[in-house]
């Protein structure tokens, strides 16, 4: 935490429990000759006579008058005599309550720790109970001192009271308050790498306590911003694992899977968002992160789980927006995997869920309407013209014909507005129609023909690939000119123009780019900031 949080102890003598006569009580005041007479004749006999049986009760008496009178200094000098000079006396067992409560009223919390420790020794305080009664209020009056200590800015000084506590008393149900208070002491005097000792300390040795759940959230924060995200990792799993009702238990639970996802450690990182999503479905984000278990999964290659727990998603959350994404996701994993028809129709799901959304469930839905138009593409890519003369033609008129569905889909794309995917569906239409080209200008001229005729097939082919040539041309130009209407400047951008620079360099010359891209909201139709100037 930004500023550590010492936890108020409760004060010493508030562990005395009161006497009625404590309402009574007066402030100080200056004394007549007449209480003058009787204070100096109690002691004058007190002096005289120590062994006398009544001395106890007359010295008790005294007490009273300055303890009803506010006057605590002497009351804790007559009540302290009873206490050490006469133990057996029936006033003795009172006395010592009497010190305390004039010390707790006087604040004085060094005393009342020095006091009840001396009262330990005493025989009217010999019985268990009386000896865990002066045990709590020493406890009290160390962390109180600790908290004056802090309140006056002396946190480092206020650490050791409150070590002093965790060391003498490790049994005592506030030593976990106490180590908890050292480290955020610490913590205050700038002083992280000892406070988080005492915080691990504590998580080890009263790991089920209050005051351990949160030092182990303050040791795994402190860890994080260290960049030690594995051991962060680590602590939030152990504080999620202590403390299952804790209020930040959720949170714990999936920051773990992000550091555990920034690891590199797949299944740790699905198995701790996994877990977030099935117990607390009452949380906003409990549909992001159970969509994140496959997402994670897809990415670490894993396809065969990302399929499983995606597929899983979708089935369960169909009419939500994230199942777009999952959708899309989805399908991309099948396409990994090599099951493409199964992928086309988790991607037509999502395209059509897609189409009618917005925000990200509007750019899932356009990306898995790009990804059917692959599908096709990758079928045009794989379709070769046949070496053979003779069934050149065919293959000519099965390329178009892919060619065709794949420009169809592409441009299916556009009505979704979004940048990425618009820019990239129209570079690959003009692509396409380059590829096409280029075969056509290395397809081999037949073997066996005159010096003519191989001049007059490699001009039919020459025609046939200027013809793709000036479609890509018009592709490229229209793809460009719809992203600068868009205001949308980015890697496909950049790639169509350079297309463009490589095949109508006149009108289109290179150029060289300067400043960085221009990030537009995604799904935005119009009306972006202007693209960064370009110079020739």
């Amino acid at each position: 935490p930004s500023t550590p949080v010492v936890q108020p102890a409760v004060a010493g003598a508030a562990a005395v429990p009161a006497d009625p006569i404590t309402d009574e009580a007066v402030t100080a005041q200056v004394y007549d000759p007449l209480e003058r007479k009787f204070i100096r004749a109690v002691d004058l006999f007190s002096s005289l006579f120590p062994e006398d049986e009544s001395s106890g009760a007359v010295l008790y008496a005294l007490g009273e008058f300055f303890y009803n009178r506010g006057d605590y200094d002497g009351a804790v000098q007559r009540f302290g005599k009873v206490v050490v000079e006469h133990p057996s006396s029936a006033n003795a067992g009172a006395s010592g309550d009497r010190i305390l409560e004039s010390l707790g009223k006087a604040d004085d919390y060094d005393n009342i720790e020095l006091w009840a420790g001396k009262l330990k020794g005493t025989q009217a305080f010999a019985e268990p109970s009386e000896q865990q009664r002066l045990d709590r209020i020493i406890v009290d009056s160390m962390l109180k001192q600790g908290d004056i200590l802090v309140e006056r800015g002396y946190s480092a000084r206020a650490a050791g009271y409150y070590l002093r506590v965790a060391k003498e008393y490790p049994k005592h149900d506030k030593a976990p308050l106490a180590l908890g208070n050292a480290g955020a002491a610490l913590e205050r005097a700038r002083k992280p790498q000892a406070a988080t000792e005492i915080y691990e300390r504590l998580a080890r040795e009263y790991p089920s306590s209050a005051p351990a759940a949160d030092a182990t959230l303050v040791v795994a924060r402190v860890y994080e911003n260290m960049g030690d995200y594995e051991r962060a990792a680590q602590r939030y799993d152990e504080f999620a694992e202590r403390h299952p009702r804790h209020a930040e238990r959720a949170d714990a639970v999936y920051n773990a899977g992000v550091l555990y996802e920034g690891l590199g450690k797949t299944k740790l990182a699905a198995a701790r968002y996994g877990g977030y999503a099935k117990q607390y479905t009452d949380q906003k984000d409990s549909l992001q992160v159970e969509l994140r278990v496959g997402l994670v999964q897809a990415r670490a290659g894993d396809h065969k789980a990302a399929v499983a727990s995606l597929s899983r998603f979708v089935d369960r959350h169909g009419s939500a927006p994230e199942s777009v994404e999952a959708g899309t996701a989805l399908g991309k994993s099948l396409l990994a995997l090599g099951r493409a028809k199964d992928a086309d129709r988790a991607l037509t799901r999502a395209a059509k869920a897609g189409r009618t959304a917005e925000g990200q469930a509007r750019i899932a839905g356009a990306e898995a309407r790009y990804l059917q138009a692959e599908i096709i593409h990758r079928e045009f890519e794989a379709s070769k013209l046949d070496p053979k003369p003779a069934k050149l033609g065919a293959s000519l008129d099965r390329k178009a014909k892919l060619l065709a569905q794949a420009k169809d889909i592409y441009l299916d794309v556009l009505p979704y507005a979004t940048a990425e995917w618009t820019t990239a569906a129209l570079y690959r239409i003009g692509e396409s129609y380059e590829q096409f080209a280029k075969g056509l200008r290395e397809y081999p001229i037949p073997k066996g023909l005159g010096q003519d005729q191989q001049d007059a097939y490699a001009e039919q082919l020459g025609t046939f690939a200027l013809a793709f040539e000036e479609e890509a041309i018009g592709a490229y130009k229209s793809g460009y000119a719809r992203a600068m209407e868009l205001g949308i400047y980015n890697a496909y951008t950049k790639k169509i123009r350079h297309a463009l620079g490589r095949l109508s360099a006149q009108e289109f010359p290179p150029i060289d780019e300067i400043g960085t891209e221009l990030r537009v909201a995604e799904g935005a139709a119009s009306g972006a900031q202007a693209v960064r100037r370009l110079s020739r």
